[in-house]
């Protein structure tokens, strides 16, 4: 297996929410079961290269969103901490123009750091939507 960058755990605690687009389909968005909201499915949070999120210390749910123009995305929400309880590392990726900009890695059974299908289950039961495009519900 590939050796991936160190957990930043220090400069991005436990309690830090990080960002998720979430692809405007309905498919994608699980009702919560008290009636309050939605979370994402667990295929909107599998990729086969590390998951790419941004930290809410330096972002905006809606900052997030507009980064990429080409859909009207939902922004999910989970705590850095949450990521980490099933195995996953988060590591600072800035970019040019997202100071925010993050990369999660996972334990796919391929090396290149995507999400397992257990840990993309797992976070995805611990996210939650945060900025909603209604058009897309």
């Amino acid at each position: 297996m590939p050796e991936f960058p160190a957990d930043d755990k220090e400069a991005i605690p436990d309690d830090e929410l990080l960002f998720r687009r979430i692809y405007p389909d309905p498919g994608h968005l699980v009702p919560l079961g008290d009636g309050t909201g939605y979370r994402p499915q667990s295929g909107a949070l599998r990729s086969p290269a590390p998951l790419s999120v941004d930290r809410a210390s330096l972002s905006t749910p809606e900052e997030t969103r507009d980064r990429d123009k080409s859909s009207p995305f939902h922004v999910a929400a989970v705590p850095a901490g949450a990521v980490r309880s099933v195995g996953c590392k988060v590591v600072r990726d800035p970019e040019q123009g997202n100071l925010a900009h993050c990369l999660v890695y996972g334990q796919h059974a391929d090396g290149k750091g995507g999400l397992s299908g257990g840990q993309a289950e797992k976070i995805a039961r611990k996210a939650r939507i945060v900025l909603l495009n209604p058009a897309a519900v």
